[in-house]
């Protein structure tokens, strides 16, 4: 089973080595699955192009058995943004399973074969999500975030619970859900996994840490913190049911919901997941 992970970067060159080394390192068993690595630079003016250049020198002189298992390939040029650097990866992608990791992520050890085991087990699944950790930008531990099974109440009324850098999705849903849309600049993982869901597709959950997220001062959604929320907005409004009588009784029946959707029902899918799945 092939693995394609699209990395989308612009001058974050520092965290993209080590993403890179993270995703190769994936690929050292040898009962590793088969990793396709793309990284779609977005013209970054720092050292980004530089390592992977030296990448590129560095992957020619492994061993052609490690070459059997693991590809590595990028473009530099300018792009509509990140939401559009992955839709250009997951395009050029040929893998079964799909998938994108920021340059500021990297994966646990033994990820890769946990998510190629899951779906050779689990054939009628579309799409798996696990947990992560908050890292800060120097890899040193902060929260785990623990997760639960899927409830599409609990995604659309609570907000993007499932974390991109711990999501793997079958390239047949991908053939159905299409790419990102490139509108998205900070929620385009909420709309894309709200798509996912309507659309009818099967939703696992792995009660594992799959990766760790980067806390740092130039998180796009930090940065971009009042887009993110009228993006997640707009999400709502073209997922959730429609309501008469106006926005602003549209926003009251959302928030109602979504209070009920934190504060109850992801609460006890997490205290039922902290005593099932130790």
């Amino acid at each position: 089973m092939k693995i394609s992970i699209v990395t989308p970067n612009y001058n974050y060159g520092d965290f993209l080595i080590k993403a890179i080394k993270n995703v190769f390192a994936q690929t050292e068993a040898e009962d590793s699955p088969i990793v396709e690595h793309i990284v779609i630079d977005g013209g970054s003016t720092d050292n980004s192009v530089k390592y992977m250049q030296e990448w590129d020198n560095f992957i020619a002189t492994i061993p052609e058995e490690r070459k059997a298992r693991y590809s590595f390939s990028w473009v530099s040029e300018k792009d509509r943004g990140q939401t559009d650097a992955i839709n250009k990866g997951l395009l050029r992608s040929t893998g079964e399973i799909m998938c994108w990791l920021n340059a500021d992520e990297i994966y646990k050890e033994g990820t890769l074969k946990t998510i190629s085991d899951y779906f050779t087990s689990h054939p009628k699944k579309d799409i798996v999500y696990g947990e992560i950790e908050f890292v800060d930008k120097d890899g040193k531990f902060i929260k785990k975030k623990y997760n639960h099974i899927f409830c599409g109440y609990i995604l659309l009324y609570h907000g993007c619970y499932i974390p991109s850098a711990g999501t793997f999705w079958a390239r047949n849903a991908f053939e159905k859900v299409g790419p990102l849309d490139i509108h998205y600049k900070v929620t385009m993982d909420f709309e894309y996994w709200c798509r996912f869901y309507k659309l009818g597709c099967k939703f696992g959950f792995i009660p594992k840490t799959l990766a760790c997220f980067a806390w740092h001062e130039n998180n796009v959604s930090e940065v971009f913190a009042e887009r993110r929320y009228q993006e997640r907005l707009r999400v709502q409004h073209l997922y959730a049911p429609k309501i008469p009588f106006g926005e602003k009784f549209w926003l009251l029946y959302v928030n109602i919901h979504k209070n009920f959707a934190r504060y109850f029902l992801r609460q006890f899918f997490k205290i039922i997941r902290r005593i099932f799945y130790k």
